[in-house]
């Protein structure tokens, strides 16, 4: 039996040699252990499942140690049934003294901090989704929303980010990022993500704790997103780099929802939410 297994597997490699050239068959054989070893380390890097919301269009693989959504509150409901903002959410990061935006999602978990100390990490996706959804003569502008975002995280780390990119990566200033790079063997089995990236890094401690915050900004189409990770300060490069990883797994449907119909000053209209995000 073994010797008919080997036999055909000798037989399998001829025919595969003598098909496409041995130079080509390595080369194929290596293309695939390279695959392998990406999927490998996405897995080893993110959770499983990946966080999707076909309701937002929205998906992401979220980095480890981060996997359970933080439970939304309710929202009371007006007169003809459209969800009315929330005034207190408890997933807010009230260590900033501000809130977030447009908040969607967020997590909560715990990463290396002060040398052999665990501190408290959170993750946020925010979205100008519900803004198309509310759309009305006195409503925040959705093509405004990552500018609004950021100033909210200026206000919350207390720094000032100077106005256009920067060339280089740097604390409390505006970059390019793109995930992942594409110079990266990675980029040839997933498209390269374009972000805005901010580090922000305060002058002191917040409340205590000595956080920073990494703010990544994507557009696609009209829908515009915002990723924030609040970590501590001595948070090492192994995060970070799933952090990288996790950003290359963005999907986010460029289709807009229509305004309800019910706010004031939307001529029609249908519901909101996006009916195929493609994922």
């Amino acid at each position: 039996m073994r010797t008919a297994v080997i036999c055909c597997g000798w037989l399998l490699g001829c025919l595969l040699l003598g098909g496409c050239g041995g130079a080509e068959y390595e080369a194929r054989l290596q293309r695939s252990k390279e695959l392998y070893e990406y999927l490998q380390l996405l897995d080893q890097s993110l959770a499983m499942p990946a966080w999707n919301r076909a309701d937002i269009g929205t998906a992401l693989r979220v980095p480890l140690p981060f996997r359970q959504t933080m439970a939304a509150p309710v929202p009371e409901q007006d007169e003809d049934g459209n969800p009315l903002p929330i005034v207190d959410d408890p997933r807010q990061p009230h260590v900033l003294g501000v809130d977030l935006p447009g908040l969607v999602e967020a997590w909560q978990g715990e990463l290396p901090g002060a040398p052999g100390e665990l501190a408290e990490a959170r993750l946020y996706i925010c979205s100008n989704h519900q803004r198309y959804l509310n759309l009305g003569p006195n409503t925040p502008a959705p093509e405004e929303f990552l500018r609004d975002l950021e100033i909210a995280l200026q206000a919350g780390f207390g720094v000032m980010v100077p106005e256009g990119e920067s060339q280089t990566p740097a604390d409390n200033v505006r970059y390019r990022h793109i995930s992942p790079a594409r110079s990266s063997n990675h980029s040839q089995y997933t498209t390269p993500r374009d972000f805005t990236a901010i580090r922000f890094v305060p002058s002191e401690p917040l409340g205590g704790q000595d956080v920073e915050g990494m703010y990544f900004g994507h557009q696609a189409g009209k829908v515009q997103v915002g990723i924030i990770c609040l970590l501590p300060r001595n948070t090492g490069a192994q995060f970070r780099d799933r952090l990288n990883l996790a950003l290359g797994t963005l999907i986010v449907s460029p289709e807009a929802p229509r305004p309800r119909k019910s706010q004031p000053g939307v001529p029609g209209g249908g519901g909101g939410g996006v009916s195929n995000p493609g994922f």
